[in-house]
């Protein structure tokens, strides 16, 4: 570690998510301060969603994309047909989101092992041969196409359920902007991005400041977006989404910057 004081990580995530990672970080001899780029909202009163949720029951895969599909998808669920019929086998991206649908009492059937992304999960021995399976991918607005697109392709009925909308969230970011003025975050780290675009739209004019930051991010997408924003210094990618394997790339990276 540093020798002169611990590094300081910049933690983008939604509030209602950061704890876990934040607390993980300072356990680790990190200091945390969290700054949200993204707020998750439920979509209000949505027909197309009511639509797509009263066709469930006759459905063979629901896909979820996130822990917050999750969470608002059941949620919309619950509240428009009751529980999810056992008949229908539950597929999820990565860990995180294996474990919002435990936490909601389901148990998931279809993720990948690692390398959590749409691409290991379309990899998956039992989704080869899904010719007339009808799914329904719970997702918030936007965001990748790549599930639906070769699921469709393979010949299976897909839709979208668009359950929570990704927002800027309204914050007055001259915190911020001193701690970094004042070389007081070291390096940041991005789980989406949406969280690293949004970032820099919120420092406006004062985003060069975290431009020539190191980041951790958790999927090559978010790294080429990293580039294509503009950061200039180290863009370290972690081995998975967890909040351990940032943890692992945080001391790796403060571990390399002490010998230097």
């Amino acid at each position: 570690m540093p020798a002169v004081k611990p590094a300081t990580i910049l933690v983008t995530r939604p509030d209602h998510q950061a704890g876990q990672l934040m607390d993980l970080i300072q356990s680790a001899g990190g200091t945390a301060y969290g700054f949200p780029t993204i707020e998750i909202k439920p979509v209000k009163k949505s027909i197309d969603l009511l639509e797509t949720i009263k066709t469930l029951p006759d459905c063979d895969y629901l896909f979820f994309i996130s822990p917050n599909a999750v969470i608002h998808g059941i949620e919309a669920i619950s509240g428009a047909i009751g529980d999810i019929p056992k008949t229908i086998k539950l597929a999820a991206v990565g860990a995180g989101t294996v474990a919002a649908l435990k936490t909601a009492g389901y148990q998931c059937q279809l993720a990948p092992e690692d390398n959590f992304n749409s691409e290991s999960l379309l990899a998956l021995p039992a989704l080869q041969d899904i010719q007339n399976k009808r799914i329904i991918i719970f997702r918030g607005n936007g965001g990748r196409n790549k599930l639906k697109n070769e699921l469709s392709q393979r010949g299976a009925h897909v839709v979208y359920a668009e359950c929570y909308e990704r927002a800027i969230p309204e914050a007055n970011p001259e915190t911020l902007i001193n701690k970094l003025r004042n070389h007081n975050i070291n390096i940041i780290s991005f789980t989406s991005s949406d969280a690293a675009r949004n970032l820099v739209t919120i420092l406006g004019n004062n985003a060069e400041l975290v431009l020539n930051l190191p980041v951790i991010v958790v999927s090559q997408r978010i790294s080429d977006v990293c580039q294509t924003l503009g950061f200039k210094a180290d863009i370290i990618l972690a081995k998975s989404a967890s909040n351990e394997a940032i943890i692992d790339s945080m001391m790796a990276w403060q571990k390399k910057n002490k010998s230097n």
